[in-house]
């Protein structure tokens, strides 16, 4: 696919989310990725608005249990958020641009801070199924990522700053709030 393709997919899917939802215009809202078994955290959003994978053009519907297909678009404690209700994964076939095209779309459309979500394997041996940890850095092992191909200058450059890919302030408040949950 050319760069001018692909970003013109993403640049289409931004503008049919704010078409679909205008409280995104501006910018000022939280992207969140919600991995297998979480889609129901978007039922304590006020004023929600849920839209199907197949309202958004390139926004493919996710086959993995636990994964509902949807964005949903509310307020939690007064913050607008934007939050995929699962995703595809590369295991499910789907080329890298498909698996990253909802949060390209979340960018384009003018998030600027993201929470992402999965279901993550540990090797700390007191780690229990089901419990939340923050993960504070990451070893891609797939041999896939989405910086190979066509630069496209549009969704942004091809060798981002990854030193710190996972910001610390954003961490360190993730965990202060869990302690107060």
């Amino acid at each position: 696919m050319s760069e001018t393709d692909l970003a013109a997919r993403v640049r289409a899917s931004a503008d049919r989310l704010l078409e679909l939802d205008p409280r995104l215009a501006g910018g000022n809202f939280l992207g969140i990725v919600l991995g297998s078994g979480l889609g129901a955290a978007t039922e304590a959003f006020e004023d929600r608005l849920d839209i199907p994978c197949s309202a958004i053009p390139g926004l493919l519907p996710p086959s993995v249990v636990g994964h509902t297909g949807s964005l949903c678009v509310g307020r939690l404690g007064g913050i607008l958020i934007a939050a995929l209700r699962g995703r595809v994964h590369l295991y499910e076939g789907h080329p890298v641009e498909s698996v990253v095209h909802g949060v390209r779309t979340l960018v384009a459309a003018g998030c600027r801070t993201l929470l992402l979500t999965n279901a993550a394997g540990g090797i700390n041996p007191d780690l229990r199924v089901g419990q939340l940890m923050a993960i504070r850095d990451h070893i891609n092992l797939t041999g896939v990522s989405p910086l190979f191909g066509t630069e496209v200058l549009a969704l942004g450059p091809r060798f981002p700053d990854v030193s710190r890919a996972w910001d610390p302030a954003l961490t360190a408040a993730l965990v202060a709030a869990a302690g107060r949950a």
